[in-house]
């Protein structure tokens, strides 16, 4: 019976001092817990305030830059637009899949879009090149 209450005893001791070394790290480990959460936190914010001046920056850079040189035809009518089939597939503004590739794009060099469709992209904000996004210098009439 001794040896019961002995292990008994042991077994409780072993299981305080268990419960008072897990106590101390389940607190130690909220308190990391919620410093590395803090930290997060701080890092979302300065990453965000790094955007947005980021984002500032480019806004004041596209306003100082001056505006793209639209150097196009005036836009044809629709009446003379040669018909949709007669244009192989290849040859076809990428941006509206009817008119046939009649705009150069400049820094980029695609040529890519049909008179209507440069100078609708022109006329918008910051107007970029529909196959690779950059912003666009100037368009120009592209002669095959």
């Amino acid at each position: 019976m001794a040896s019961s209450s002995r292990g008994r005893g042991r077994g409780n001791g072993t299981d305080q001092r268990d419960g008072a070394q897990s106590s101390g790290g389940f607190a130690s480990g909220i308190l990391t817990g919620l410093g590395i959460a803090a930290g997060g936190l701080l890092l979302g914010y300065g990453l965000s305030q790094m955007m947005d001046e980021t984002s500032h920056s480019q806004e004041e850079e596209y306003r100082r830059r001056p505006r793209p040189a639209n150097d196009l035809p005036p836009r044809r009518r629709t009446s003379n637009t040669p018909n949709t089939e007669d244009i192989p597939q290849e040859k076809r503004c990428v941006v509206c899949l009817n008119g046939e590739k009649e705009v150069i794009v400049l820094d980029c060099g695609h040529v890519c879009m049909c008179i209507n469709c440069g100078h609708e992209i022109m006329s918008s904000h910051h107007p970029k090149c529909p196959i690779c996004r950059a912003p666009i210098d100037s368009v120009k009439k592209f002669y095959m």
